[in-house]
């Protein structure tokens, strides 16, 4: 997101610059809230840097608290946002808060790439690996050159094809029978059954029916 400009129009000594209403009247506390404003956003992305390196360094809970009086002063900002509630979601394990914190930013900021790989990353820290390969791949569309996109869509690697290929991927069936093969995928081999010995140590019983020559 952009940041804000001054508004043009006299300066005034000791503050912003001047605006004027409908009427032509000049407002000169407007200027003083314009570079309120400012100075807000510039702190606001500072704090997301800083929340960026904890939430890399594994510490979501201090990302999260760096982040929220922010988010509390403005959330409206996208960016700041997103990034308050990827930690949320990776620091309480809130995350369908998370989400939708995260996906109306990028409904706000479209064409942002940096806020698809937060929605992205979000869920694959919760399972959600097609949801997250998703996002990826229309952040790849808007920053095809992006090393962290391609870094991440190495990482999850190809997606196995649909147990039932004559259905679409997203077809309820095929989305529950790859979920118990993913299941059953996990699980160890089953041990081959042993065979039952019989009274006789694997030999015939003869009931003494017949007499020995």
């Amino acid at each position: 997101m952009s940041m804000p400009t001054d508004v043009e129009g006299p300066e005034v000594e000791g503050s912003g610059a001047e605006t004027t209403d409908a009427s032509g009247r000049t407002d000169p506390l407007a200027g003083d809230a314009t570079a309120s404003n400012t100075m807000v956003r510039t702190a606001s992305m500072e704090a997301i840097v800083e929340a960026r390196a904890m939430l890399e360094q594994g510490d979501a809970e201090a990302a999260m608290q760096k982040l929220r009086p922010f988010y509390d002063e403005d959330r409206s900002h996208a960016r700041l946002r997103s990034w308050y509630g990827l930690a949320l979601g990776l620091a309480r394990c809130r995350y369908h808060e998370a989400r939708d914190l995260c996906q109306s930013a990028v409904k706000q900021e479209f064409f942002n790439p940096e806020l698809y790989v937060n929605v992205a990353q979000l869920n694959l820290a919760f399972g959600f690996k097609a949801e997250s390969l998703r996002y990826l791949r229309r952040a790849r569309m808007i920053d095809p050159g992006n090393p962290e996109i391609d870094r991440l869509l190495d990482t999850l690697g190809p997606r196995a094809k649909p147990v039932l290929s004559f259905l679409p991927r997203g077809h309820v069936v095929n989305r529950v029978l790859g979920s118990a093969r993913h299941a059953l995928r996990g699980r160890p081999a089953p041990e081959p059954p042993v065979p039952e010995a019989d009274d006789a140590g694997g030999r015939d019983v003869d009931d003494g029916d017949h007499a020995t020559a």
